[in-house]
């Protein structure tokens, strides 16, 4: 790239930030107007995401029918971790993750990970811990304590390392 050719950039570049400022104050004028007639408190609930609320029996009666392997993710979810650091943690690839979630999310009957967190976290904080590890498998604070293992530790320290990260396919486990 030459000078005038980055000379031009420069100026279209200066162009667009001019007009970006034009529709910013635009719409701070806009939020002005809609805060004087009291109409912002509408504008931000539209803004946020559509949490789909299911009956609480239904959503109970879900998430006790889970893997270990769901309940592990649920929780990896839950304590906010992104697919990426999901994949890593599972050993398993950022595609699968995301398919495995999407799986999930239609076992669960919601839609992504705000439904997850607002009908399933009070389920899952709620439940006893001695009936969690019962039907889980996995104890209710593993993510917590193993979830930030690296897959190779977790394979020596993680005691439900079996439980959620090999498959069992036809009584031969696979990892």
């Amino acid at each position: 790239m030459d000078i005038n050719e980055l000379t031009d950039y420069v100026l279209r570049l200066k162009e667009e930030v001019g007009e970006l400022g034009k529709e910013n104050r635009a719409l701070e004028k806009r939020v002005e107007e809609l805060e004087s007639v009291g109409a912002v408190g509408a504008v931000q609930v539209s803004l946020l995401p559509k949490i789909k609320m299911l009956n609480v029996d239904q959503a109970t009666e879900l998430f006790w029918v889970c893997t270990p392997r769901q309940h592990a993710f649920i929780q990896l979810i839950l304590e906010g971790f992104s697919n990426q650091e999901i994949a890593d943690r599972l050993n398993s690839s950022l595609s699968s993750i995301k398919t495995r979630f999407r799986h999930l999310c239609g076992r669960l009957s919601i839609k992504g990970r705000a439904d997850l967190e607002a009908n399933y976290k009070p389920i899952f904080e709620y439940a006893d811990d001695q009936r969690y590890l019962a039907n889980a498998k996995i104890a209710k604070t593993w993510a917590a304590e193993y979830a930030k293992l690296a897959f190779k530790q977790a394979k020596k320290k993680d005691p439900y390392f079996k439980i959620i990260c090999e498959t069992n396919y036809r009584g031969v486990s696979m990892s």
